[in-house]
């Protein structure tokens, strides 16, 4: 089996396209979106984009990814949170819809895959 893990996307979606055009020469049997998928320049396209993956993929929670929930509810966002990271990270927010929202909210925070020939992995966001 082939799995192939992308981290830390950040909505950047130029880069995710050149990333998934790379694999189309690997053919994952399953690809994990490692967190942070949204806090950056592009979200709501960069999160359209990998809801049209037909590769098995498998979805999970980085810090960012929670922040931005977070400040489309409303909530305050963590004390030690840097003025510029707060202004980035509610425009994120009200980039994406409720949907998407509700997308990012349910993620786990792990995902833990029995690949053959090494047994059990782990993946979290950090």
């Amino acid at each position: 089996m082939k799995v192939a893990a992308l981290y830390d996307i950040h909505g950047n979606l130029p880069a995710l396209h050149a990333v998934l055009d790379e694999l189309e020469d690997v053919k994952p049997d399953l690809l994990v979106i490692g967190g942070d998928i949204v806090s950056g320049p592009m979200p709501a396209q960069t999160l359209e984009r990998l809801f049209r993956l037909e590769t098995k993929v498998r979805f999970i929670r980085g810090n960012c990814d929670r922040e931005v929930v977070m400040a489309f509810d409303g909530e305050p966002l963590r004390p030690g949170m840097s003025a510029k990271g707060r202004e980035k990270t509610e425009w994120v927010a009200k980039q994406l819809t409720r949907a998407q929202r509700d997308f990012l909210s349910q993620l786990p925070q792990l995902f833990v895959h029995d690949i053959e020939g090494i047994g059990e992995v782990l993946f979290c966001h950090a």
